[in-house]
This record gives C-alpha cells, structure tokens and sequence, in this order.
C-alpha cells in the first residue's frame, strides 16, 4: 500500500477529512488494519532544498575560521553557529542544543549540531534568512539557482 501524506491546517480540514477517511478505508479492506500517524510539520521540502542550494553556495565562496569545507561540514558548522546564536538570544530551537563527552578534552564537552529535518516550519524559514544574511556579511554571491528557489518559496508561503 502506497503512504499518504499530507498536511491539514485548520484552512482545509474539511476537506482532506473525506480523502483521509477513503484512504483509510481502502487500506483497511484490503489489509485487515493499517497504522496512522500524526506528526507536526517540520520543515518543507522546498525549504531543505534552498537551504541546501545555499549552504552549497557559501561552502565554495567562504572559509570557516581559515579553513575550507565541504558542504556537509559547512552544513553543520552552520547549524551549530546558528543554533548558537538562538540560545544566545534567549530563543533556542524547538529541539535544544545536545552535548557530548569530548574525547579530545578531558572533561570537555562537544556539541552535536541540530538536525534540520526536525526543524519546525517557522524556524526552517529564519535559517533561510539567516542563511542570507551570513552570506551576505561575507560577500557571498548566491547563484541564479539559489534565486529562483527563493522566489518561488517565497511565492509558496505567501501564497
């Protein structure tokens, strides 16, 4: 059986309801009893995309304290900069700050950057933004790849 997956705000419950219940009851004929479940949104996948195209961007214009990164390291460097910058406002991600043992300190602790996928949808959008703004203090030239993907974000959440 093919997954469902869609999200319903308050806007379209009445709706989704009659595609969810037909679903729902297509899979139970068919296999006895099926598994719903029901999660918060996280982020979007046209939010994972730009960010992506973004840190991507900043990987190869930038260095990071000197050194160069790959866009994974990059990736989590600046998840963990941005993170820092949260809890230093008083405002930490919905899903805090982790520390590990250090292996290279004694006594030390490391942190583990955040996941994005777990990111809310709200604090996908302020890392697009924040994504910008360091960018910007850097002279980092987003490519046209980068721009169309804002715009039609842009176009999507306030659409």
């Amino acid at each position: 059986m093919a997954g469902y997956s869609a999200k319903i705000t308050d806007i379209n419950i009445d709706q989704m309801m009659p595609n969810l219940v037909s679903f729902i009851k297509k899979g139970v004929e068919k296999y006895g009893a099926v598994q719903v479940d029901l999660t918060r949104v996280n982020r979007s996948i046209a939010q994972n995309s730009l960010f992506h195209a973004q840190i991507g961007e900043i990987a190869k214009q930038t260095k990071f304290n000197g050194t160069e990164l790959s866009a994974d390291g990059a990736k989590e460097y600046l998840v963990l900069l941005f993170s820092f910058e949260l809890e230093q406002e008083q405002r930490p991600l919905s899903q805090g700050l982790q520390y590990i043992p250090s292996r290279k300190t004694e006594g030390g602790w490391m942190p583990v950057p955040p996941k994005t996928s777990r990111f809310k949808i709200e604090e996908g959008t302020e890392f697009i933004n924040w994504l910008f703004a360091y960018g910007a203090e850097r002279n980092v030239r987003f490519n046209d790849d980068v721009t169309r993907q804002y715009e039609a974000y842009l176009a999507m959440i306030d659409g």
